[in-house]
């Protein structure tokens, strides 16, 4: 703060100092055709305020108000909460998948026991189901946040898209993976479904590190402040996303391309397991394409 204050008021000083010394040569009308009489020192006065500008710009780009901390602050409250949600439900699945594995050994073991134990599994998917359909997910960020942050470097449309696809289409994953477990579990007895529900996790799993890292990205131009407090409370906690530090907009780019590449090449290992007539890879990959951020 004293450093912008010192740098404002020379600014200033040499800019009130300008004027009035073109103003009282101005009004020298006898000096005019002159040019040796212009002080030397005025020349001066006017490249030291050139300079202190440019300085003062540079240094001060990157800088929010008050008001746009406190709004970063806001949403970059509100979205952690919501990543914290997400990789709770990325814990439940990977229990679910090692219940799945279980259920399997139990059936083998004591198939005269078989539709009480798929009855037990059965009931514990629909609870899982119910709980995901509890959680608010037609969730919307503060319209006066976003437009207190419009005027910084922040990309609102990266915002809105994390509220509107990432956020919804990230929990709707994990519930068609739910419902087409129970499904299968009710009717199925195909060995090759291990493979498929193994790929189908990998998925989930690698969709939510794409809206990660795409979070991680907006993150990164947040004001340092709010950048390390999110850092420092709330990544420690997000146990199912990769673990990472302070990352630039570039590195979280470079990772959320990675994971969309990766994405792309379980589709493919997917689609081949259970089959064209089961599964539409065109749709798919639409749904993908509108997991990305959009950018502006």
């Amino acid at each position: 703060m004293s450093k912008t204050f010192f740098l404002n008021t020379l600014i200033w000083l040499g800019t009130i100092t300008t004027i009035v010394s073109f103003s009282m040569y101005i009004l020298d009308i006898s000096s005019i055709l002159d040019i040796k009489t212009i002080p030397h020192w005025l020349f001066i006065i006017v490249i030291m305020c050139i300079v202190l500008s440019f300085t003062f710009a540079f240094i001060t780009k990157d800088r929010f108000s008050k008001r746009q901390i406190q709004a970063a602050t806001s949403l970059m409250g509100d979205m952690g909460y919501k990543l914290q949600t997400i990789n709770v439900e990325l814990q439940n699945l990977k229990a679910t998948k090692e219940q799945w594995y279980e259920l399997q050994k139990k059936v083998t073991a004591c198939p005269s026991e078989m539709i009480q134990i798929r009855k037990e599994f059965i009931d514990y998917l629909t609870f899982r189901i119910e709980a995901i359909n509890i959680i608010e997910q037609k969730v919307h960020p503060s319209t006066e946040d976003l437009k207190v942050l419009s005027k910084t470097k922040i990309t609102v449309g990266e915002i809105n898209a994390f509220y509107n696809i990432m956020y919804p289409n990230t929990f709707q994953e994990i519930l068609n993976f739910y419902m087409k477990l129970k499904s299968w579990t009710e009717t199925s007895n195909d060995d090759s479904l291990y493979k498929a529900i193994e790929k189908e996790f990998e998925m989930i799993q690698i969709s939510g590190e794409m809206m990660y890292f795409n979070f991680l990205e907006l993150v990164a131009v947040m004001p340092q402040l709010v950048k390390s407090d999110f850092y420092e409370k709330l990544v420690p906690f997000l146990t199912q996303f990769p673990a990472v530090k302070m990352l630039s907009e570039v590195e979280a780019k470079s990772m959320a391309d990675r994971a969309y590449n990766q994405y792309q090449g379980l589709i493919t290992e997917f689609a081949s397991i259970i089959g064209s007539e089961e599964f539409n890879i065109r749709l798919l990959e639409k749904d993908i394409r509108d997991l990305k951020l959009k950018k502006k």
